[in-house]
């Protein structure tokens, strides 16, 4: 292998050109002054000093004097091996503290920001193509009205998928109205759904929240569309939970379904 291959060969193991070089010609050299190892490298003698002492850093040259002068030798090849165990044990030894840092990393919620009729179908496709239940808590009429037309394809398409949906809405008329119907209708939609509701008085205005797989999704429709999707375990757990409470609260509302005698 010609000394070119050599040098590539070291580039690949961490050395820098310039390192590979002049370690190859101290090598060759044995033994020799910074000028002519230089030469040797074909490097200019003045930028070389650094990288004598980089070098010197890592074991790979030691510096000597003879007759006066000061010269270098690199040592054997075999250093290269010990080098690379020393930095295998070096990780070895902080590997503990790296995993600890990449659990955190993993459990830190990520946090995405959808505005507008277009950030909005992205968040509800992503339902679409990745959920198998859904707790949704909202106001109703603002979601449908959100994106007229496209959101109630969307509530048929999710029905077909058969997505499992766990629903409270606010008691508004709308709200009554629609539930009423859907659970007097055989529709899909009636076998993939349970609704429950909260009064007037709870104040769901223009907002709600999705919970699905580890997502959580709140959503804001007062004037324009806005999504804020977060994606943790914990959170979307603690969320669930909050939602389980409120579903307990909304059981005793059934009477809101009744028609007056």
């Amino acid at each position: 292998m010609n000394q070119q291959k050599i040098v590539e060969k070291l580039i690949e193991y961490g050395l820098s050109e310039h390192e590979a070089k002049i370690y190859c010609s101290t090598l060759a050299l044995e033994e020799a002054t910074v000028d002519k190892i230089a030469r040797h490298a074909d490097l200019n003698r003045t930028s070389s000093y650094p990288i004598f002492e980089r070098l010197m850093k890592m074991g790979l040259i030691s510096q000597g004097k003879k007759k006066k002068k000061t010269v270098f030798k690199a040592a054997r090849p075999e250093k290269l091996v010990n080098i690379l165990d020393e930095k295998r044990e070096g990780i070895t030894a902080i590997l503990p503290d790296l995993k600890n840092l990449f659990d955190i990393s993993r459990g830190r919620p990520g946090v995405s920001f959808f505005a507008g009729k277009e950030g909005l179908k992205t968040v509800l496709t992503d339902i679409l193509n990745e959920a198998k239940e859904v707790f949704i808590l909202g106001e109703g009429e603002s979601f449908i009205n959100a994106i007229p037309g496209w959101t109630e394809a969307y509530i048929k398409k999710r029905a077909g998928k058969n997505i499992k949906i766990k629903m409270i809405l606010r008691a508004t008329d709308y709200g009554i109205d629609s539930i009423k119907k859907i659970r007097e209708s055989n529709s899909g939609l009636n076998n993939s759904l349970q609704v429950r509701m909260l009064p007037e008085a709870y104040r769901i205005d223009y907002s709600g929240f999705d919970i699905y797989n580890n997502k959580v999704v709140l959503y804001s429709f007062e004037k324009d569309n806005h999504a804020v999707v977060v994606e943790s375990p914990i959170i979307a757990r603690m969320m669930k939970t909050v939602f389980e409470i409120l579903w307990i609260e909304a059981g005793k509302y059934e009477n809101l379904f009744k028609d007056p005698t």
